[in-house]
């Protein structure tokens, strides 16, 4: 921290640069995001904003399970969303937890159970094999992404296609207001499985869940978004579940805190579609 005296007090001016500071430059606050649908094909990120002031912001992740061929630090995340509605994040990570330790753990956090996707009887896409290695690794990609007249991105990947010859592909689309949708399919010959659709919510949310599979989330302002089921999945919540280890998330390296998580499960032989929509 630079310092100037004045009448015999020490006075804090400036803070002193970081490396990163000096290499790349001061981090500069972002101009505002424009509105709509834009698709980053090589890094295998979509990003749908609406026009609001505080906008809605959902991301869509149609990329490979991380850099180069070890992924150490990936995640079995693929075809995985996030959600926030200005300040508030609504659908989030999980974070990572720990790395070289506590490998049961290691492996939840990496797992597709935690993640906002789709489990295939209760296996993921891509299966960790030790701590910073994949045993299989599904590879994505962006079928269709287009603006008009409604925003929609289509992605699928083959990580179940090994096991059970089927590929799951995600479309996702945006009224251009406040609702997005959610299509799971399992293309193949015989799509007719036990699945489990994830959407972790941020520790500041709870959620609650009525007879017909709506969910209804809120925070300490209000209401902030419905889930509901259309189709053959029905809605559960579980909070910190040290049995299932369900329920967690890992705000920063070695902590982890519990949190609504809600799990949409049935047998899904056509299609699953799952509204949001933001209150």
């Amino acid at each position: 921290m630079a310092l100037q005296t004045l009448n015999g007090l020490s006075l804090a001016l400036t803070k002193d640069p970081s490396i990163r500071d000096v290499i790349l430059g001061s981090a500069k606050v972002s101009p505002t995001q424009r509105a709509g649908l834009r698709s980053f094909r090589s890094g295998g990120y979509s990003v749908i904003r609406s026009r609001d002031k505080a906008p809605i912001v959902i991301t869509f992740d149609h990329g490979p399970l991380r850099y180069l061929s070890i992924a150490a630090h990936g995640n079995a995340d693929t075809l995985a969303i996030w959600l926030s509605a200005g300040n508030q994040p609504v659908i989030v990570d999980a974070g990572t937890y720990l790395y070289h330790s506590g490998r049961d753990l290691r492996d939840l956090f990496r797992h597709t159970a935690v993640h906002n996707t789709l489990t295939l009887e209760g296996i993921g896409p891509s299966r960790p094999s030790g701590r910073f290695n994949w045993a299989t690794k599904a590879n994505a990609r962006l079928v269709l992404s287009e603006s008009p007249p409604v925003p929609r991105i289509v992605a699928e990947h083959d990580g179940y296609f090994a096991q059970y010859s089927l590929i799951h592909r995600r479309t996702l689309e945006f009224d251009g207001a406040s609702r997005f949708t959610i299509i799971d399919e399992l293309l193949g010959a015989s799509p007719d499985k036990g699945v489990t659709v994830s959407f972790l919510l941020d520790p500041s949310c709870r959620s609650t869940v009525d007879d017909h599979s709506e969910v209804l989330v809120t925070n300490n302002q209000g209401h902030v978004a419905r889930i509901a089921s259309i189709g053959p999945l029905r809605a559960r919540i579980v909070h910190g579940d040290e049995t299932t280890r369900l329920g967690w998330l890992s705000p920063s390296f070695g902590v982890r805190v519990p949190t609504d998580q809600i799990l949409f499960k049935g047998h899904l032989d056509k299609h699953s579609t799952i509204a949001i929509s933001v209150l």
